[in-house]
C-alpha cells in the first residue's frame, strides 16, 4: 500500500470525511492525456506539473520542451491508483531540466536510463512509487545533482553506485522497507553535508563514512536491524549534529564518538 504512514488530519466523524471525499472526487477532473497543443509552446515552458491518477502515458514529445527546468509527474497524494507504468526515453533530451519529482505513482515499475542523461539535474525526488524496484545503474553520472530524496519505495532492495555524484550535498533515504544495503561509494561523496537514513527495516550494516569530510548533519532513525555504526564516524571533523533514535539492535558505539566534544547525539 502506498504511503503507509498515516496522514495527519483533524479527526472528525468517518461519515463526514467520506462524504467530503466523494464530493471532491465528483468535482475534480482527472488529466487523462497531456494536451497536444502544449507542443506549440515547446520553447517557452519552464515548469510542468502533471498530477493525475488517470494519466497512462507521458507522450514522447515531452522531450521537445527544451527549456523545461522543473518537471513533476505525480498521482494523487496517498492514492495508490495511478496507472502510469513508465516514462518516455525522450525524457533524457531535457538538457535544461534542474528539478525532477516523481510522486505517488503506484503503477510506476521502471525508471528509464534516460534519466542519467539529464546533465543539468540538480534535484531528484522520488516518493511513494510502490512498484519501483530499482534505480538506473548510471545514476552516478548525474554530476550536477545536489539533492537526492528517496521516500517510501517499498520494493527497492538495492541501489546503484553513487560515487560519481560529486556535487551531492543532501541525501535522504527513508521508509524503504526492503533496502538491505546502502549504495557503494556513499562514503566517498566529498560534497555531502546532510545524510538522513530513516525507517530502513532491513539495513544491517553501514559502510565507512570517513570520506564525508564536510558532513555536518547525520540522522539515523528506526533502522531496527542495524547493530553497529561505522568505526570512523567519530573522525567526521565537520559533523555538528548527530541524531540516533530507536536503534533497538545497536549493541555498541564507536569509541571515537566519545572524543568529539562538539558533537551532539
Amino acid at each position: 500500500m502506498c504511503c503507509s504512514r498515516a496522514r495527519r488530519r483533524t479527526r472528525r466523524t468517518e461519515e463526514d470525511e467520506e462524504g467530503e471525499e466523494e464530493d471532491e472526487e465528483e468535482g475534480r477532473a482527472q488529466l487523462a492525456a497531456l494536451p497536444e497543443g502544449l507542443r506549440a509552446l515547446a520553447g517557452e515552458v519552464r515548469e510542468l506539473v502533471m498530477r493525475s491518477t488517470q494519466l497512462a502515458v507521458v507522450p514522447g514529445w515531452v522531450g521537445e520542451l527544451t527549456r523545461l527546468e522543473a518537471l513533476e509527474v505525480s498521482g494523487e497524494e496517498y492514492d495508490p491508483k495511478s496507472v502510469l507504468k513508465s516514462l518516455p526515453a525522450s525524457l533524457g533530451q531535457l538538457g535544461s531540466l534542474k528539478q525532477l519529482t516523481l510522486a505517488w505513482l503506484g503503477g510506476l515499475e521502471v525508471l528509464q536510463d534516460a534519466v542519467v542523461r539529464l546533465t543539468s539535474l540538480g534535484s531528484l525526488t522520488i516518493i511513494c512509487c510502490d512498484k519501483l524496484r530499482a534505480l538506473p545503474r548510471g545514476i552516478g553520472k548525474l554530476g550536477a545533482l545536489k539533492e537526492l530524496t528517496l521516500d517510501e519505495l517499498n520494493e527497492l532492495q538495492e541501489m546503484p553506485d553513487l560515487i560519481g555524484l560529486t556535487a551531492l550535498g543532501s541525501l535522504t533515504i527513508q521508509y524503504c522497507h526492503e533496502l538491505r544495503a546502502l549504495p557503494r561509494g556513499i562514503g566517498k561523496l566529498g560534497s555531502l553535508k546532510e545524510l538522513t537514513l530513516r525507517v530502513l527495516n532491513e539495513l544491517q550494516e553501514m559502510p565507512d563514512l570517513i570520506g564525508l569530510t564536510v558532513l555536518g548533519s547525520l540522522t539515523i532513525e528506526n533502522c531496527n536491524k542495524l547493530r553497529a555504526l561505522p568505526r570512523g564516524i567519530g573522525k567526521l571533523g565537520a559533523l555538528k549534529k548527530l541524531t540516533l533514535q530507536w536503534m533497538y539492535e545497536l549493541q555498541e558505539m564507536p569509541d571515537t564518538i566519545g572524543r568529539r566534544r562538539s558533537t551532539r547525539d
